[in-house]
């Protein structure tokens, strides 16, 4: 009996404990759904006003926010849910966020709206997310200022404003983001300078400003930012000299300024930035040498300084042993290629052309076994090809014209099988064309003109099949044109003038669809002139002077739509001019001369409204100048002496501005004007 009032007390305290849960759970969560509900509210009436409702299907008032796309919630001091997250990167809204209630959302955290198609401003009222710590607008059509008001988001850590249309100048007010650690706001249309106090943002890790007008020096602020990684400010009117406070930036993994007006030294305190990975200072106006302490980078894999003013050698380049891409292309480098280039087991890309770099190139640079591009024409190297650079079985370009190098082409280069691109024109290289190039199955570009190269060269040059550009010009080349040349069907500019060529050009070439230029003149070439010329319908020059090419001229000729330069001077064809040249309305230039073509001038030359220039000299006409010549209304060059033309010169000859040249001598015209010349 002693127990029942302890028992009876227990039973009341349970009843009460019931009863309070009872009375107060149903307010707690009657509070925290009219939070959520409150929040709901807002967003749905933003996207009321979005021009892409259906993109968010799942936000209805029929189920809580919580549950909707984009959003996530979490439970504030209360243990209430409120919306902390607002992600929708890339779902192509289109509307405006000045429509959206922003102090609706006290808790927001992150707001997301990266990748969409939003236009408008930016509103300052989003200045009352005060928690916020990410806010991404990157991506999409917003135009308008930068609100000063977003330096109030102290907690921030990511601004991301990338990609848009905003304007005016960066507020001083973002230098108050102490926590920020990355800012976009690339690719815009800002202008004014880069605000020195960015030097308190001292936990940035990206700041990229690129792709905008900013005008003004970098300040020498930057170098407080010591936990700067990436720093892009390429492509603005950037001026004044790169600061040596730099060199403060020790964790500094990807520097760019190229395009931008930046101009005096590279400072020696580049070298502290032991942690560079990419550095790009291209076009810009930087003068002096490399510093030598760019040995320390020894991190660097990508090194572009193409495209400014600067000299001195090269010479410490050997200690980046990471280094894959390096141009320093369009500089005033002088010097040589230091043999110590062949460190660099790593590059693939090397670009040195357009310098004035001397002596020979190192037998060092077929250590270079990933190199994939090998650019260095147009300085003044000299000596032989090595044989080494046989050794680069995943080059894809090698480009060596303009220079003074010498001595013959080594069979080696025939290992390199993936080249699609070689030149070596404008050099003083002889002999002859190694066999070996046969194996050269990918090429797609080979230019070897302007030097002393002789003998015949490989049948099978042209096997591949892919070969579109291919520059003989001005050697001593011999035998026959290689006929696998006739089975590329991908040749598109043809250039063999000048050579000692022989052979019947009717075997030499089929139908190239693609062939835009061809020029085989001044060699020993004879046969016949196919009909299959006029099958190349994309065909604008044909130029086959000074050969001994006979038979008639083929009437397809004139059917090819884009024909603007015909050159057949200088050979033995004989028969009459086809009256279907009457059709070649875009030709500008057409010589016949010298040769022993008979019959009249065909009156449909007087439809040839483009044609400016017209050499028939030095042949067998006969007949009378057709008098349509005269609505060629663009002709300022008309030779037809030493022919047997009749009749008298047109009067209307008068009307025409024939002011380059104009020699009808050695005819037998009768009249006043008979010996016009």
């Amino acid at each position: 009996m002693s127990t029942f009032p302890t028992l009876m007390m227990m039973m009341v305290l349970s009843l009460l404990v019931l009863l309070f849960t009872n009375l107060c759970f149903p307010v707690f969560n009657m509070a925290a759904a009219s939070k959520i509900e409150s929040q709901g509210r807002a967003l749905l009436q933003w996207k009321a006003t979005l021009e892409t409702q259906e993109l968010l299907n799942t936000w209805t008032s029929k189920t809580s926010a919580c549950n909707w796309t984009g959003i996530t919630c979490r439970n504030d001091g209360h243990l209430m849910p409120t919306i902390t997250k607002l992600q929708l990167k890339d779902l192509g809204l289109e509307g405006k966020l000045e429509t959206l209630n922003f102090s609706a959302l006290p808790s927001l955290r992150v707001l997301d709206l990266n990748g969409n198609q939003l236009h408008g401003f930016i509103p300052a009222s989003i200045s009352v997310l005060s928690k916020l710590i990410i806010l991404d607008l990157a991506n999409n059509g917003l135009t308008g200022i930068i609100p000063l008001e977003l330096g109030n988001l102290t907690r921030l850590k990511t601004l991301w404003l990338a990609t848009n249309q905003i304007s005016g100048s960066i507020p001083l007010s973002l230098g108050n983001l102490l926590n920020l650690n990355r800012l976009a706001i690339s690719t815009n249309s800002l202008v004014g300078s880069i605000p020195s106090v960015f030097g308190n943002l001292t936990k940035l890790n990206i700041l990229y400003l690129w792709s905008n007008n900013f005008t003004g020096s970098i300040p020498h602020e930057i170098g407080y930012m010591v936990n700067l990684k990436e720093f892009d400010i390429s492509g603005n009117n950037i001026t004044g000299s790169i600061p040596p406070t730099i060199g403060n930036l020790t964790k500094l993994e990807n520097f760019k300024l190229d395009i931008n007006n930046i101009d005096g030294f590279i400072p020696f305190e580049i070298g502290n930035l032991v942690n560079l990975k990419i550095f790009v200072i291209s076009y810009n106006q930087i003068t002096g040498p490399i510093p030598y302490s760019i040995k320390n980078l020894t991190k660097l894999a990508m090194f572009y300084l193409h495209g400014n003013n600067i000299n001195g050698s090269i010479h410490e380049i050997g200690n980046l042993v990471n280094l894959g891409n390096f141009d320093i292309s369009e500089n005033q480098i002088i010097d040589s290629i230091p043999p110590n280039i062949g460190n660099l087991t790593n590059l693939e890309l090397l670009y040195l052309y357009d310098n004035n770099i001397s002596g020979f190139i190192p037998s060092e640079i077929g250590k270079l076994i990933n190199l994939i591009v090998l650019e260095i024409s147009d300085n003044q190297l000299s000596g032989p090809i090595p044989h080494g650079i046989g050794n680069l079985t995943k080059l894809k370009v090698f480009n060596l014209y303009n220079n003074n190098i010498n001595g013959t082409i080594p069979p080696s280069l025939g290992n390199l099988k993936g080249l699609t691109e070689l030149k070596l024109f404008n050099n003083h290289l002889f002999g002859k064309v190694p066999n070996e190039f046969e194996n050269l199955t990918n090429l797609i570009i080979l230019e070897l003109a302007n030097n002393n190269l002789s003998g015949n060269l490989p049948l099978d040059l042209a096997k591949g099949g892919l070969l579109q550009h291919l520059a003989l010009v001005n050697n001593n080349f011999q035998g026959p044109i290689p006929t696998s040349l006739k089975n590329s069907t991908n040749l598109f500019r043809v250039r063999l003038e000048e050579n000692q060529f022989t052979g019947d050009v009717s075997q030499s070439f089929g139908v190239h669809p693609y062939l835009d230029y061809i020029d085989l003149s001044f060699n020993r070439l004879s046969g016949t002139l196919s009909p299959s010329w006029g099958a190349c319908l994309n065909l604008t020059s044909l130029r086959i002077s000074g050969n001994r090419i006979s038979g008639i001229i083929p009437l397809e000729i004139g059917q090819l739509p884009k024909l603007q330069r015909f050159d057949i001077s200088s050979n033995n064809l004989e028969g009459k001019i086809p009256r279907e040249f009457g059709k070649l309305s875009n030709i500008f230039y057409l010589n016949m001369s010298n040769n022993h073509i008979t019959g009249a001038i065909p009156p449909e030359f007087g439809d040839l409204s483009s044609l400016e220039v017209l050499d028939l000299s030095s042949n067998n006409l006969i007949g009378e100048i057709p008098i349509q010549l005269e609505n060629c209304i663009k002709l300022s060059t008309l030779k037809l002496s030493n022919n047997l033309l009749n009749g008298t010169i047109p009067s209307q000859f008068g009307n025409l501005n024939l002011h380059d040249d104009l020699d009808l001598s050695d005819n037998l015209f009768t009249g006043r004007n008979s010996t016009t010349t």
